[in-house]
């Protein structure tokens, strides 16, 4: 991809940050960009994962560019196809400084676009049959994983916001409801600050967490009981509003915890309970992000970022259990948040056979 840029132009003979070098190409990039959007558009051939019912789940939804990206004189460096596979441009400079470079990395991962509606989300995802699995006694869980500022509380919010109008319709007469009808079911609401566990309703009062004999993750955590859809949302609005956060580069109201909200469900008629967990995980950050982090927030993100690799080991060796006859164990020990996450991860023992994990994460859209 050749440079617009004149071999007498002094932009060429200037070293410049990457940052700067794709503003000031910005149009040529975007440019071939859309040309090869529309091509793939016309080809048709992205690679799409097909999952089973037994897989770790991996989506992405990319959210619009914000107006203060705009100032910046962001652009869109990731785009959808048809098929609903994203493309990451990674748009570069050769090191003579006069040659633009284009590389292009399609995931087969499916991707909401910009336009895509946390309901039509909810439906992709199938998150029905979540509901439906805790009321059998199986455990399901639904994380938010991205960079800070990429919008992953907006969807945990929205997707909360559908299971408190959705998951009660059983009760109320519905057919299209879940079925949650016969079981009792209870609200657990924390947060994960490095080590330490707080009760996001009881005035972030510490927690305890132990590991039983039977090897059950167990955690002090305050639940209460909602009957109806407004209830339940009460309680979880509630909770994010106690949940640690504060100012930073990208965000100006960054979370800085992994907020749970644990739905647990018991079957009036006997048997055992089973559990849906919402964790709205804290932001990744790169370096450039926490330059002006004050002493305790670099320790913050040191931890968040530690603990998010954890995450990432264990998903990797379960998703490796399921697709083969691996005898590696997941190491849900290596960190307070995958310890709390463990009935999601081992599934020994467990005859419902449906211990799923779907993790839609919002991806960044933009190059500064």
């Amino acid at each position: 991809m050749a440079s617009p840029t004149k071999d007498n132009d002094p932009s060429t003979r200037k070293n410049f940050d990457k940052r700067t070098i794709r503003k000031m190409h910005a149009k040529s990039f975007e440019h071939a960009i859309s040309g090869l959007h529309r091509q793939s558009q016309t080809n048709g051939d992205e690679p799409v994962l097909q999952y089973t019912a037994q897989d770790v789940q991996v989506y992405c939804r990319k959210r619009p560019i914000n107006a203060t990206e705009m100032e910046r004189r962001a652009f869109d460096v990731l785009k959808v196809g048809p098929a609903g596979a994203p493309t990451v441009h990674d748009c570069r400079i050769h090191r003579d400084m006069r040659h633009l470079q284009l590389n292009n990395y399609c995931f087969p991962v499916p991707c909401f676009d910009e336009n895509t509606t946390t309901e039509q989300l909810c439906e992709r995802v199938q998150l029905d049959q979540f509901y439906e699995l805790a009321a059998r006694g199986g455990h399901g869980t639904l994380c938010m994983f991205g960079q800070t500022g990429s919008g992953k509380t907006y969807t945990m919010g929205g997707i909360l916001r559908h299971t408190a109008a959705n998951m009660f319709r059983a009760r109320e007469g519905s057919q299209n409801g879940a079925a949650v009808a016969g079981v009792e079911v209870r609200v657990a609401c924390f947060e994960v600050c490095g080590k330490n566990v707080f009760d996001l309703l009881k005035s972030g009062e510490k927690l305890d967490v132990r590991e039983d004999s039977s090897g059950t993750v167990q955690v002090s955590a305050t639940s209460v009981e909602v009957k109806s859809g407004q209830a339940l949302l009460e309680v979880v609005n509630f909770a994010g509003s106690q949940r640690m956060s504060c100012a930073t580069l990208k965000n100006e109201a960054s979370s800085r915890s992994h907020a749970f909200y644990r739905l647990i469900m018991k079957p009036l008629a006997g048997g055992r309970p089973g559990s849906l967990t919402f964790v709205d995980l804290a932001g990744s950050e790169r370096a450039s992000d926490s330059m002006y982090h004050d002493p305790q927030q670099v320790q913050q993100s040191a931890e968040i970022n530690a603990s998010l690799a954890a995450l990432k080991d264990c998903v990797r060796v379960r998703s490796q259990q399921l697709r083969s006859s691996t005898k590696k164990r997941v190491p849900y020990r290596s960190s307070r948040l995958t310890m709390l996450l463990r009935d999601s991860f081992d599934t020994e023992g467990d005859e419902s056979g449906g211990k799923a994990t779907a993790v839609p994460p919002p991806r960044r859209a933009t190059a500064p």
